[in-house]
Parts: C-alpha cells; structure tokens; sequence
C-alpha cells in the first residue's frame, strides 16, 4: 500500500517518499480526494492492531508533507490532518 503512496519503509519505522516518485504522490494529494479517508483507515487499523511503531512512522511521514505543503494552497486540509493525528493518538 506505501507504494500506491508513492511511499516506502525505511529503517525502522521510518516512512519517507519515494525521491523518484513524487508525481505518484501527487496523483493522490489533493483536498476531498477518497484517499484522506483510507489513510485515517489504516492508521487507525494499525494502531488497532499493536502496531503503534508503523502508524507512528505514517503519521511523522504525513505531517512532513502536511507541514511543507504551501499555506496559500494546501493540499492537505486542516480538518484530515486532525483525524489522521486522532487515529494515531487514540
């Protein structure tokens, strides 16, 4: 699924995206897309399932690009970003 993404798994539980494939990240990145919801899915399985240390690693990888995306035009809207960190937080 990281490779849908345009994502991979470092060491650990790093999680960064792929250098050559941000334009697959881009295909997925933008306000209303179907996929914000997955995400919030898979982070909330994750942490559901003991694995704490991968949606960890998900959520630092998704708040990189939520943190570098341009204020004026945001691609990652406030309100994902919230749900992404409560289903990480419990």
């Amino acid at each position: 699924m990281l490779g849908f993404y345009g994502l991979e798994m470092r060491t650990g539980h790093q999680i960064n995206v792929i250098p050559d494939k941000k334009e697959r990240v881009m295909q997925w990145m933008w306000p209303g897309n179907h996929n914000y919801l997955r995400i919030t899915r898979i982070l909330k399985s994750l942490s559901l399932l003991g694995l704490e240390n991968d949606a960890r690693g998900l959520f630092d990888c998704l708040s990189e690009m939520y943190a570098a995306q341009d204020a004026h035009s945001p691609l990652i809207p406030t309100q994902t970003f919230r749900f992404w960190k409560a289903a990480v937080d419990g």
